[in-house]
């Protein structure tokens, strides 16, 4: 009951929040908050023949009035393309967004999806970047720039652009996709998430971020709060919870560290298995690139009658082109299991998944 009243206490101070940016913008600049959220609605609909939520226009509008936003939103509840920062762009075709995301494949899909409706989007990358690219980037005509928090720290060129004062000018706001990969992936995995506290410095003065992610603990929050210099107080915070009528969390113990048998209790008996359109769609998650190859082989010889197609593994190792070959195959449904780190969770969205960590309980930040 005390979480729950901290919940509706929060979301009634985010909403005294935002009515007091709107009063300050009325005053100020003569702000019409009645005719934003029509043209917001509006575009949105005309884009993508459907309505949007009332929040996705308030995380909007917020953002547009310069506003820090926090958005908890569970995968589906629509926080990702095409709400994510498409609303505001298309009210404001003359500015742009910095999006800073965690995977390549990642960076290159949401930009392809922005040029699908018009919105001239890049992703930058050590795959993609080029002298070519930097002058396409500096002609300051891009509405998105997809991006890693190691670019964006580490890169000479695409640093000096950001500090621009023309790219300054036209910068609507930062979005930190899969934010709590600051708290999770900070250590020496990805230790440029760590560093991202840096990122205010970079950025324009005044230019809101929007941190946003499908789970967040209590103590991710704090983290990223505390590395953003995000004061609660005085930011959109929305949490919409990722509770799903079609999840069930099921914990069984393993009887060691490589104990994988657990995992076999989860699927089908190999004896009632005669095809593989008999296995459900499934991803495994690990926590190491090694058990993705240990668990992936041993699963091979549990389902040994089937195609060795029908269970494939993925993790940040392979190459690019083995990276594209198994997704597509997954998405197919030629994969049917996917032995996984977390960075493949993060990419698509899948009908199911098993976390065989920490005793195989779902992992509630996948």
């Amino acid at each position: 009951m005390a979480r729950e009243h901290d919940h509706v206490k929060r979301t009634e101070e985010s909403q005294q929040i935002l009515r007091q940016a709107r009063e300050k913008a009325r005053k100020k600049t003569g702000y019409n908050s009645d005719a934003t959220r029509r043209d917001l609605a509006r575009l949105f609909e005309n884009s993508f023949k459907k309505p949007p939520y009332d929040w996705q226009i308030d995380v909007s509008e917020a953002f547009l009035l310069r506003l820090d936003v926090v958005l908890v939103a569970g995968t589906g509840a629509g926080k990702t393309i095409p709400f994510k920062f498409m609303m505001p762009l298309l009210l404001h075709r003359e500015k742009y967004s910095l999006v800073i995301s965690p995977l390549k494949v990642l960076q290159e899909e949401q930009a392809k999806r922005f040029k699908k409706i018009g919105l001239k989007a890049a992703a930058v990358n050590g795959d993609t970047y080029s002298s070519d690219l930097q002058k396409e980037i500096n002609g300051q005509s891009h509405n998105a720039i997809f991006t890693s928090p190691e670019m964006c720290l580490e890169h000479d060129s695409l640093q000096k652009w950001l500090q621009d004062p023309g790219t300054g000018k036209r910068a609507l706001g930062t979005i930190i996709d899969e934010a709590h990969c600051m708290s999770e992936w900070g250590g020496e995995f990805r230790p440029h998430y760590a560093r991202l506290n840096t990122l205010r410095a970079i950025l324009p003065t005044g230019a809101p971020i929007l941190a946003a992610s499908a789970t967040l603990s209590p103590s991710a929050l704090q983290d990223i709060c505390s590395s953003l210099d995000l004061d609660l107080d005085e930011t959109f915070f929305l949490n919409l919870g990722n509770d799903r009528p079609n999840i069930t969390p099921s914990v069984v113990e393993k009887n060691s560290a490589k104990d994988y048998a657990a995992v076999k209790m989860h699927l089908p008996n190999p004896a009632d298995v005669h095809s593989p359109d008999d296995l459900p769609k499934a991803l495994v998650f690990t926590n190491a690139v090694k058990k993705t190859q240990i668990l992936a082989a041993q699963l091979r010889c549990h389902y040994s009658h089937l195609p060795k197609g029908t269970v494939d593994f993925l993790h940040a190792h392979r190459t690019a082109k083995a990276k594209r070959r198994v997704m597509r195959d997954f998405r197919k449904g030629k994969i049917k299991i996917l032995v996984a780190t977390e960075a493949a969770g993060i990419v698509r969205r899948f009908r199911c998944y098993f976390d065989i960590d920490s005793y195989c309980t779902i992992s509630i930040n996948s």
